[in-house]
């Protein structure tokens, strides 16, 4: 957090850019057809990672699951 003088935080909450987050396509991936859960002003707004995380959440809950593993 250092680069962003973020000193209060211990660590990233991944909220950066959150006043501006799109549900679903915003207007350019509209126009290419693009049909993405989440969408933003910025590549480097954080909370476009929050979908990802999500994605690799259930794939490994999904693993575990067949494996018989507790989730």
């Amino acid at each position: 957090q250092q680069g962003y003088a973020g000193k209060v935080m211990e660590w990233n909450d991944m909220c950066r850019g959150a006043s501006h987050w799109i549900q679903g396509a915003d207007q350019a991936a509209q126009q290419i057809g693009l049909k993405p859960v989440m969408s933003g002003l910025k590549t480097e707004d954080e909370g476009l990672y929050t979908v990802q995380h999500s994605y690799w959440l259930k794939v490994m809950q999904d693993a575990l699951a067949k494996e018989g593993g507790k989730v």
